[in-house]
């Protein structure tokens, strides 16, 4: 079987799994000096319709723009965190770039859960002694910068203290 895999092209497609093309992720990173270039398409794929599972789990502002769309964008009725507003056929950038970073991140949680020894330190304090794996470091930067660009486009929960 093939990874079934359909790029949203603004149209509210009822079949979408990605934001992003293999070539645009690829280039995405490219631009940023990464090279997944080692990836097949089919890898890829992979990655980016987890990574738009991820990201369409989050509550965004507005509402679809077709009835039955199978991911969350596009959006009608919305604007950019520079006021502009954002034709109901069009997937922001923020998002297909967010989209990009959640890709990466599962890739690179992929390569710590298979990789018995990225990110393996020990400790030993008298007779105990510890190993453990730490993975935190590149993870969080990946989810950070996904976040930050979702945010002009996620609806926010106010927390009061009583």
């Amino acid at each position: 079987m093939a990874v079934e895999f359909v790029v949203e092209d603004g149209t509210g497609k009822s079949d979408a799994t990605s934001y992003v093309s293999v070539v645009d992720f690829q280039q995405y990173w490219e631009n940023r000096g990464i090279d997944y270039s080692a990836l097949t398409d089919p890898q890829v794929q992979v990655l980016l319709n987890i990574a738009a599972q991820y990201l369409d789990d989050h509550m965004f502002i507005s509402d679809i723009a077709v009835s039955g769309q199978a991911l969350q964008f596009p959006r009608s009725s919305l604007v950019d965190r520079n006021g502009d507003t954002i034709a109901n056929s069009e997937v922001p950038q923020a998002v297909i770039d967010a989209q990009c970073e959640y890709a990466s991140y599962q890739k690179t949680l992929q390569l710590y859960r298979n990789d018995k020894t990225t990110g393996v330190s020990a400790r030993t304090f008298g007779p105990i002694s510890a190993t453990y794996k730490n993975i935190g470091g590149s993870l969080k930067i990946r989810v950070r910068a996904a976040e930050l660009k979702l945010a002009p486009f996620l609806k926010t929960l106010e927390i009061r203290r009583v």
